[in-house]
């Protein structure tokens, strides 16, 4: 006879796995909705707010760098953006009771988590080139090669001039500057606690069945759209490119439940961006490309 323990059917867990602090189901439905309407509108409302300032003559005229040429004006100005994000995303997280672990920040980076998003960076830089790829090629398919001009082309990249001044990028500190504190901090890590707070508050408002890896994809498709229109001013090539960016980061958040890997992929995604520029203004090609 066999005396072996019945142990039951081996349940596997879907993965990616729910977040693993409970949601605030608790709080009141205008907490968590004004919780995530807070988080949607910070990037929506800097970029009407920069644009009305750009109508109204307050602001350098369109098309100007959106970060300082200065040194010293370009730390300022990354204070004062980390100052107003601190306050908002406070009070969204105040709002959705957020924490750390809702935003997938409660464990600590490993050696490994570099490596992972020195990796997918590589990966969405390959996976944007092949979109401009496939978008060419749809073009050349339906109208052929004689309608491709470089106007064309150049309305499908990103405006990055539009960002920061590529000859800015000549001064050593400068460039220092934006491939660390820019790249790493103002935008990696902001724009990725950020979007941990849009997936985590968004959760706070779906149903119990919405909680594993379809509600959290839907709200990176959602995170995504908002981030991309928030780079309206390097045009809607730059929109479209930054919101596919932004379906890849915020799966990269979801997938590994770490908003260090994340940050980290954008640091050096945004890092690799600012070193080719001054590469290619050093070797002279730079005007070539913007042009």
């Amino acid at each position: 006879m066999d005396a072996s323990p019945n142990t039951g059917p081996i349940l596997l867990p879907e993965s990616p796995l729910p977040p693993t602090a409970p949601l605030s189901r608790s709080l009141p439905f205008w907490r968590r909705a004004s919780a995530l309407v807070l988080l949607a509108g910070y990037p929506l409302l800097l970029s009407v707010i920069s644009n009305a300032l750009d109508e109204a003559g307050l602001k350098a005229p369109k098309g100007a760098t959106l970060l300082p040429t200065e040194l010293a004006e370009l730390w300022v100005s990354a204070a004062e953006n980390l100052l107003v994000f601190g306050v908002w995303f406070a009070s969204a997280a105040w709002l959705g009771r957020l924490d750390w672990k809702q935003l997938e920040a409660d464990r600590r980076p490993k050696p490994s988590s570099v490596l992972w998003g020195l990796g997918w960076s590589i990966a969405l830089r390959f996976a944007l080139a092949a979109l401009l790829m496939l978008v060419i090629g749809i073009f050349l398919i339906t109208h052929g090669i004689k309608d491709l001009d470089a106007d064309f082309v150049q309305k499908l990249r990103p405006k990055v001039e539009n960002l920061v001044s590529p000859e800015s990028l000549r001064s050593p500190w400068y460039l220092f500057t934006n491939l660390t504190l820019i790249s790493f901090v103002l935008a990696g890590l902001r724009e990725e606690l950020w979007r941990a707070g849009m997936i985590a508050a968004g959760l706070n408002l779906l149903p119990v069945q919405w909680r594993r890896t379809k509600g959290q994809m839907a709200l990176v498709v959602v995170s995504s759209i908002v981030f991309g229109l928030a780079h309206l001013p390097q045009g809607w090539g730059g929109v479209v490119m930054t919101g596919v960016l932004g379906l890849g980061l915020g799966s990269i958040l979801v997938f590994h439940r770490s908003l260090w890997i994340a940050a980290l992929a954008h640091g050096f995604f945004d890092a690799s961006t600012f070193f080719f520029l001054w590469l290619l203004d050093s070797v002279g090609l730079l005007k070539d490309v913007l042009k």
